[in-house]
């Protein structure tokens, strides 16, 4: 359980992200008709990628290198298995 909580806590972009393409996929599937369920899913995934570089890039542009020291220490999930 802890894990899994540090997994949450460590990657807030990608759960953002996934949160946003399945919200916009089912969106999409509410307001258009579509009859294809794969394109509803493919559009979902698509927002989601692109959701996730721009917080990677809003992330790396903003950040000096000492911050992205401490994230890049605090999100090593190798530490976890040595």
């Amino acid at each position: 359980m802890k894990f899994l909580a540090n997994l949450l806590k460590s990657h807030p972009r990608l759960w953002l992200s996934i949160a946003i393409g399945i919200l916009s996929a089912s969106v999409i599937s509410t307001i258009w008709d579509v009859s294809n369920e794969s394109l509803t899913i493919l559009l979902g995934y698509d927002l989601s990628a692109v959701v996730y570089v721009f917080l990677a890039l809003h992330m790396m542009v903003t950040s000096s290198s000492e911050q992205i020291r401490r994230r890049a220490l605090a999100q090593d999930e190798a530490i976890l298995t040595t």
